[in-house]
Order: C-alpha cells, then structure tokens, then sequence
C-alpha cells in the first residue's frame, strides 16, 4: 500500500511536515494550481457584479471559517461573533461611504473597532467561572446598538 492511500482506519501522518501538507497528492496538488491560477485571472474576466458576488462569498467565508475555528476546534460559543464582523463591516462602509476614505486606510480601522469592541465585552468574561454566554450575547448587543 502506497503512502497516500487511505488506511482502513483513516490516514496516518507520521511526522508534522506531512500533517501540514495542503496537498497531499499529485493531482491535488494541480488542482490547488489550477484554482490559484483561476482565482489570479478572475478579477481581469470578470464583470463588476461578478466581482462584487466574488467578494461577498470570500467575506462571508473569513467569517465562517473563524467561526469554525472558534466552535469546533476550541470548543467555544459564540453569540456575539457576528455583531463584531458587522461592526467592522459597518466601519468600512462608513469610512469608504461617508469621508471617502481609501482601502488601505478602512481595513485596519475596522479591525481596530472590531478589536477594541471585542476587548471592552471579553474582559470580564476571563474572570467569570459560570454564566459564559451573557458576555457574548453582551458584545453581540453592543455591537449592534
């Protein structure tokens, strides 16, 4: 049996280089090449509402996927998670909307709102032993007021 087919039990690493690889075999690892190539012409092909759907799914998909992070692997919850996203996402709206602000200046500032929102609701929840959720539900309300 081959090194990169699957064991009757699932697959077995035997060391962290393998365990962190992305792509594991060949044609994954063209396929990975495939879709990088794509995604670097994309925003040459594409029209601006496809762009803009493009860039609404990968947003959406940091948010899950961190989401996921803190849910599944940590084991946590998190009912405020999505007010922060929004907050900072109305940072961005406001800042680009209103004062015509550029890119470059809007995302760090939504990640400082998000940041300072997340730490004036996250810290008292560090020193509570039971009663976990009302910080989250807490942040989530503060988030969207």
């Amino acid at each position: 049996m081959s090194k990169t087919q699957p064991r009757a039990s699932g697959y077995f690493r035997t060391n962290y280089a393998r365990d962190h690889r992305l792509a594991e075999t060949r044609l994954q690892r063209r396929s990975l090449l495939a879709f990088l190539v794509a995604l670097a012409i994309f925003p040459f092909i594409a029209s601006p509402f496809q762009l803009d759907l493009a860039c609404q799914v990968f947003l959406a998909s940091i948010g899950s996927l961190s989401l996921m992070l803190l849910t599944g692997f940590a084991g946590q919850i998190s009912l405020g998670h999505a007010g922060l996203i929004a907050a900072g996402a109305f940072t961005t709206g406001i800042l680009a909307r209103e004062i015509n602000a550029p890119f470059w200046l809007t995302l760090p500032s939504s990640a400082i709102t998000s940041a300072t929102m997340t730490r004036a609701s996250g810290s008292s929840p560090s020193r509570l032993s039971t009663l976990r959720p009302i910080p989250s539900v807490f942040s989530a309300l503060l988030a969207f007021w």
